[in-house]
């Protein structure tokens, strides 16, 4: 029965969310004064700015990143998802990541926590 159970315990990882993740996730994402729906795109648009080879969409507490390959033929994506309980903290987790050996997604998500932890900072 053990191994039938983490048999299926890895089978279901990632798939079935902990109750406490349930429970963010399902936190309605309310902006603020201190950080806007308009400051979350421009800090997310701008950080990417640098990065060549993407491009970042912005939907309420998501972002979309789309990241042309190093031949330019194809593109792939990711998606982080900002909604911390229901507030932009910074805090983020990846919701998927089209391309896994790639740094890009993960130094993109850094910077723009980063960014954000600084816009909160300065605008309290």
């Amino acid at each position: 029965m053990g191994v039938l159970r983490s048999v299926f315990h890895i089978l279901t990882l990632g798939i079935v969310d902990s109750n406490e993740e349930v429970e963010r996730k399902n936190t309605p994402c309310r902006f603020s004064s201190t950080l806007t729906q308009s400051d979350f795109e421009e800090i997310a648009v701008s950080v990417a700015k640098p990065i060549k080879r993407l491009k970042v969409f912005v939907k309420n507490e998501f972002v979309v990143g789309e990241v042309r390959t190093s031949s330019g033929i194809n593109t792939w994506k990711f998606k982080l998802d900002f909604n911390d309980y229901g507030h932009i903290s910074g805090r983020y987790w990846f919701r998927y990541k089209d391309n896994s050996d790639s740094q890009i997604p993960d130094s993109y998500a850094q910077q723009l926590k980063s960014a954000i932890e600084e816009h909160l900072r300065t605008h309290r």
